[in-house]
């Protein structure tokens, strides 16, 4: 399993201020633990073969590059539903990144401490993936890490989920539908009006 170590220090910033998501779903098993008692390795409940997706949120402002390895970028937030519960968002603190050989892996960790992968994911398209552009959604071979009780989990305010087992795993990206907003359809309107008015102007000369 894969280990971030304070990454951050050497990336390059690559890309412009816009709203991007990355959505992983598929069905897993695991446990919950009580928040706050990462130590602790009595669960709360355990669950099997439900359905899950994370969502991570952040902007491709925050994309940087890693000379050689890949692209990474930090989630301030993100939600998680499991099953038939409903979508509980998490402390923030995500960490996402691909690299070059077709890896991607997401993490819930303190970026400048050593953090293992909440889940490691395969796929050829992330050989190729900047983090920046709509991609997916697309089948990944997934792993888990169940031995890291401490790092490898969500942190959210109903609890701490682990995944031990995952299998139908799919990713994607995307960037927002922008939608002009009403003082654009008034600048665009008094544009069109002026280059008409200049049009009728000519026409009388």
């Amino acid at each position: 399993m894969k280990k971030l170590m304070c990454l951050f220090a050497f990336g390059v910033s690559v890309a412009g201020a816009t709203p991007i998501s990355y959505t992983i779903s598929g069905t897993g098993s695991g446990a919950i633990y009580a928040p706050g008692t990462e130590f602790s390795q009595v669960p709360l409940s355990t669950f099997a073969n439900q359905s899950f997706t994370v969502n991570l949120f952040t902007n491709t402002s925050l994309i940087q590059a890693l000379p050689s390895v890949g692209f990474i970028v930090p989630a301030a937030q993100g939600d998680v539903t499991l099953g038939s519960v409903s979508s509980v968002t998490t402390t923030p603190a995500w960490l996402f990144d691909v690299d070059s050989g077709g890896y991607a892996f997401f993490y819930f960790g303190i970026m400048q401490q050593a953090v293992d992968a909440v889940m490691n994911m395969e796929a050829p398209a992330f050989s190729s993936y900047g983090l920046s552009t709509t991609i997916g959604p697309f089948t990944v071979s997934a792993q888990t890490n169940p031995n890291q009780r401490f790092d490898a989990v969500i942190r959210s305010a109903s609890g701490d989920i682990q995944f031990t087992d995952v299998s139908g795993v799919t990713f994607a990206a995307d960037l927002p539908t922008t939608t002009p907003e009403p003082i654009s359809f008034a600048l665009l309107g008094m544009g069109m009006m002026a280059i008409g008015g200049w049009r009728k102007l000519a026409w009388r000369g």
